[in-house]
């Protein structure tokens, strides 16, 4: 558990009992971030309830650690991490495989914070470099993603949310991700 900043803000380890709290946040999170993206009624699908049950089972699960961040001791947001899943990446890759933030409190730093909360964690277990699956359309997500010190490093596949979609990985820290072509615009650029 990390110690409450001034400001109240902390994180601790996720339990089953917390699940009520992290589907409302997910489910809230998926309707402000990927509205007009993914299908209306695959965000339709994912009330809070149903969330609950599913990453219910997860925290039961050993797989990967969920990490609840608080303020003022509400439930703001969380993150999971866990060895990479990818195949062709070295056995000693992390991965977020989920940061979500209630939607009224982004752009106020706590994304960040959690963010690096969940790399931090990875390297304190020997997971480095840290990677990430984000929707390639969803050009705000990314540009956070980048200003935090993640790059795409080429490897796309598809998102099974109902839409023909395309997930793009990220790597941490940046300087694993092959350099874009002299002619190419990073998708992060500040003209999106």
């Amino acid at each position: 558990m990390s110690a409450p900043a001034l400001d109240g803000f902390s994180i601790r380890r996720a339990t089953v009992q917390d699940a009520a709290a992290l589907g409302d946040i997910q489910s809230q999170g998926w309707r402000a971030a990927y509205k007009g993206l993914v299908p209306q009624p695959v965000l339709d699908e994912l009330t809070p309830p149903r969330q609950a049950a599913r990453l219910a089972s997860y925290l039961q699960e050993e797989d990967a650690e969920f990490h609840l961040a608080t303020l003022q001791d509400v439930p703001i947001g969380f993150v999971a991490v866990e060895a990479c899943r990818d195949k062709d990446l070295p056995p000693t890759t992390g991965e977020v495989g989920a940061l979500y933030l209630l939607p009224r409190l982004w752009g106020k730093g706590y994304g960040r914070r959690l963010l690096r909360f969940g790399v931090a964690r990875l390297a304190r277990i020997g997971l480095s470099p840290v990677v990430l699956w984000v929707l390639k359309d969803n050009l705000a997500t990314r540009r956070f993603y980048h200003a935090c010190g993640f790059a795409p490093d080429g490897a796309e596949k598809p998102a099974d949310y109902g839409a023909e979609l395309v997930l793009v990985r990220y790597i941490y820290p940046a300087h694993h991700a092959p350099r874009p072509a002299a002619k190419e615009e990073p998708p992060w650029d500040t003209t999106y």
